[in-house]
């Protein structure tokens, strides 16, 4: 299986580079800056509906979770979407033969994808990264700006290298489970079977498709010659895979002490 998986993650890219991504989607920005403003539309409605429906359930949130709410359900509505499709994507990509995947034009098979993300990112930026950053909050403006250069790198650079857009958002699985489990905690399921599998599932599939996947990925990306246009954009890869192991280790801790209570990583996460 690992074999299996190598020969699909390393097949060969071609060396001269395919058509850009602002070479091959002539409406790509009409694109964006309508789902741009359909998620900061989203946004704001959110809360707005969900005090109209449900006023008992909204009025027992604390602050904190009112404030967060919006950001995690237009999040979550994002996931649905785009994660399905990135692995049907790699599942396309699995089984093209080696003729038809040294022509494909992936910025075209991705150009469904670009505009929506880009505009669920500036969407999220201007309604709950910018405020979270006026709070000395400064963990999801730097995550943003990252991930809102890494996708627009991408696509000013060699179009082959858009074979990996799939592979970078199926690294929102991870977010799925844990902002369903999120939500069922605030509505009663805190501690239940359920929301315990949703956890356990976003650690297998952050050591997945983050920790191992993701840096795969950044690797071949490096050691392809053309990295050289993404110029200094290159750099940033190693930190961001090194961040996933780091991530990872805190949530194994978080796990054991969780399932384990009587451990040593238990007793020493209390006494600190």
């Amino acid at each position: 299986m690992f074999v299996e998986y190598w020969n699909f993650i390393s097949r060969e890219l071609p060396v001269d580079p395919l058509p850009t991504a602002f070479e091959v989607i002539p409406d790509l920005y009409y694109r964006t800056i309508v789902w741009s403003i359909f998620f900061t539309v989203l946004h704001l409605i959110t809360p707005v509906i969900a005090r109209a429906a449900f006023p008992n359930w909204h009025a027992s949130l604390n602050p904190r979770d009112k404030k967060d709410f919006s950001s995690y359900i237009v999040c979550t509505i994002h996931h649905v979407v785009m994660v399905p499709l990135a692995w049907y994507h790699i599942f396309q990509d699995y089984h093209l033969s080696p003729q038809a995947a040294s022509v494909v034009q992936y910025a075209v098979v991705e150009s469904d994808v670009a505009p929506f993300v880009i505009g669920y990112l500036v969407g999220d930026t201007f309604c709950y990264a910018i405020p979270e950053m006026l709070a000395l909050r400064f963990e999801f403006i730097i995550h943003h700006v990252l991930t809102l250069s890494m996708v627009l790198t991408s696509m000013v650079g060699p179009g082959y290298f858009n074979r990996f857009i799939p592979h970078l958002i199926v690294c929102d699985s991870t977010n799925l489970f844990f902002n369903i489990a999120w939500i069922l905690r605030r509505c009663g399921f805190k501690g239940s079977n359920l929301v315990t599998l949703l956890e356990l599932l976003f650690a297998f599939f952050f050591l997945l498709v983050r920790a191992i996947n993701m840096p795969v990925v950044f690797a071949l990306v490096m050691m392809h010659p053309g990295v050289a246009h993404w110029g200094a954009a290159r750099y940033t890869l190693a930190p961001i895979a090194l961040m996933q192991w780091y991530w990872f280790s805190k949530i194994v801790a978080g796990m054991a002490a969780k399932l384990f209570p009587g451990s040593k990583t238990s007793s020493k996460s209390k006494s600190t």
